[in-house]
C-alpha cells in the first residue's frame, strides 16, 4: 500500500510490519511530526506566494535557494574513446564547455525569522530543475490556489 509518511514527507510502500521503509516509523501515527508541515515540489521559475515557507506568515522577502552538480553526461565522450586520450577528451568536456553544470535556483519566500534557517530539502531534480521541500501548511495552502488561478 503507497502512504505518505508523516515522519519523512516521503511517499513509501510500507514494509510488510506497516513501517516505513526510509525513516522506520509508523506512517499511521503521527508521532512528534508537525501537522503545519507538507512536502511541496518546486520548480525553479516557478511564481510563488508571498508566505514564508517556514512559518507561514506574509512575506515579501526572498530568499535563493541553489545548488549545483556536474552533468553526469559531462564525460560520456570521453568514456567511448578510452585510453588517455578518452581521459583528456573527458577534462576538455568537464572543465572546458559551460554546458557540463547543472543549477537548480529557486527563490523562496521568506520571513525575516526564518531567512536565518536552512529549507529542508527532500529531493532535488537536476533534470527537471525543481526540489522538493518541507513547506508550512499555509505555504501549500497559497501554492495550491496560485497554481490553480494560474490553470484557468
Amino acid at each position: 500500500m503507497i502512504v505518505d509518511c508523516p515522519h519523512c514527507f516521503r511517499r513509501v510502500i510500507t514494509n510488510d510490519d506497516g513501517s516505513c521503509p526510509s525513516c522506520g516509523n509508523d506512517p499511521s501515527k503521527a508521532g512528534n511530526s508537525d501537522p503545519n508541515l507538507r512536502p511541496a515540489r518546486i520548480a525553479s521559475e516557478e511564481e510563488l506566494p508571498d508566505v514564508c515557507i517556514g512559518c507561514g506568515v506574509p512575506t515579501p522577502l526572498r530568499r535563493k535557494f541553489v545548488r549545483r552538480r556536474t552533468s553526469p553526461h559531462a564525460s560520456e565522450a570521453g568514456e567511448s574513446v578510452g585510453g588517455v586520450g578518452g581521459f583528456l577528451l573527458a577534462i576538455v568536456f568537464r572543465f572546458l564547455l559551460q554546458d557540463n553544470k547543472q543549477t537548480v535556483s529557486i527563490k523562496l519566500p521568506v520571513c525575516q525569522s526564518c531567512s536565518t534557517k536552512e529549507p529542508t530539502v527532500l529531493h532535488i531534480d537536476f533534470d527537471n530543475y525543481e526540489a522538493d521541500f518541507v513547506v508550512h501548511r499555509l505555504f501549500w495552502d497559497a501554492l495550491r490556489q496560485k497554481r490553480k488561478d494560474r490553470e484557468t
